[in-house]
């Protein structure tokens, strides 16, 4: 594996896996697309000044430009990191998610597929999903097979790896999917659950808590996330799915009384906590399985203490790296909410329809077809 693009390289979990790796390899290429949304930050890439480091500007979804890429600099391996990934967002936007989740990271997988036709130019396509695609756990007796997401952000990575599965079936791509817990550390866009509570206790606010807060998380730091993201590049088998689980189960409300205990060591915790309206849906729990990816020879190795202090610190020394990049969220949300899913709806079938008639046109063209009316 000499080059591999990332994609979606400047948000929080690709952006820690190009720090880890282009320095770690000096003599692979990684090539970066990003088209930089609200919570891509190209501060987030230390390594921009690598020799073995290039990043464009450019949506997946791009053919033109993916395709450039893709011949221009011999990509042999793709981690495609690039999603949209608000659980509370997809309650509000759902059409967004099925926009950019699957349409959009289809176009992107069938651009790959045909830069690799007859040559088997692509090694690895290794497309990071997420645990909550098995949906609501009960016990750890879990099947990779049975998919029951509960939510519009979920159900879209579910419904992508059934196209990535299919294409390795069908065309004998070489598909890896990885199914993760949650992660957390330095960089995350203040919308996940560990940065909102620090965000607001450094900022005397209170934690927002869903419902009661008792649901459960397990939390995996990056600094372990990219390193079994790491084993799967070079070992991982194709076809496979590998799980990359914490034991650091938590509930919510017990995550922000351990937060304010480190943040507010004088206070009482009930100070500090605000129960807000619950999500439409709220799974209990999500439990994986790490079996294979063990097998790989990795191991979780940070616990949770070590490191929410580390996070902590982050955010002590960066009080406003997300300001401007929060700023323009807002702003998007209150003016356009309306108009965005919209445009968002009239974009997702447009896009479908200039897919589906440039398929067709293309079947046509393939096999002669006649087209006659039947009496």
């Amino acid at each position: 594996m000499t080059s591999i693009l990332v994609t979606g390289g400047c948000g929080f979990i690709a952006s820690h896996f190009l720090n880890y790796m282009v320095e770690k390899y000096p003599g692979t290429n990684f090539i970066n697309i990003d088209k930089m949304n609200y919570c891509g930050n190209v501060k987030s890439v230390k390594v921009k000044e690598c020799d073995n480091y290039t990043f464009f500007e450019v949506d997946i979804k791009d053919k033109e430009w993916v395709k450039n890429i893709l011949e221009s600099y011999n990509i042999d391996t793709i981690y495609h990191f690039a999603a949209q990934t608000s659980v509370d967002k997809s309650f509000k936007s759902p059409l967004l998610f099925t926009e950019e989740n699957i349409v959009n990271s289809h176009i992107f997988l069938e651009t790959c597929k045909k830069y690799n036709d007859g040559g088997g130019k692509i090694k690895k396509f290794i497309y990071v999903s997420t645990d909550e695609v098995y949906g609501e756990s009960e016990n750890n007796n879990q099947n990779e097979a049975v998919l029951n997401p509960t939510n519009p952000y979920s159900a879209t990575k579910a419904a992508f790896e059934l196209i990535v599965k299919s294409y390795y079936k069908s065309y004998n791509f070489p598909i890896i999917i990885t199914r993760s817990n949650n992660i957390y550390g330095s960089g995350q866009y203040p919308e996940k659950v560990i940065p909102i509570f620090i965000n607001c206790l450094l900022e005397n606010k209170k934690c927002p808590i869903h419902g009661d807060g008792r649901i459960y998380r397990n939390f995996l730091h990056t600094s372990d996330v990219i390193k079994a993201f790491e084993k799967i590049l070079f070992n991982g088998t194709i076809g496979e799915i590998y799980d990359i689980g914490s034991n650091d189960e938590i509930k919510i409300i017990d995550l922000a009384h351990l937060l304010i205990s480190l943040l507010k060591p004088e206070d009482k915790k009930e100070d500090w906590v605000q129960f807000v309206e619950n999500r439409d849906y709220n799974d209990l729990r999500y439990i994986v399985k790490n079996d294979k990816i063990e097998k790989l020879s990795w191991r979780k190795e940070k616990n949770l203490l070590e490191g929410l202090l580390e996070t902590i610190e982050w955010h002590k020394s960066n009080p406003t790296y997300w300001k401007n990049n929060k700023e323009n969220e807002n702003e998007n949300e209150n003016e356009n909410e309306n108009e965005n899913e919209n445009e968002n709806e009239n974009n997702l079938f447009s896009d479908l329809n200039k897919y589906l008639f440039a398929s067709i046109g293309k079947i046509k063209d393939d096999v002669n077809l006649n087209i006659y009316d039947v009496d």
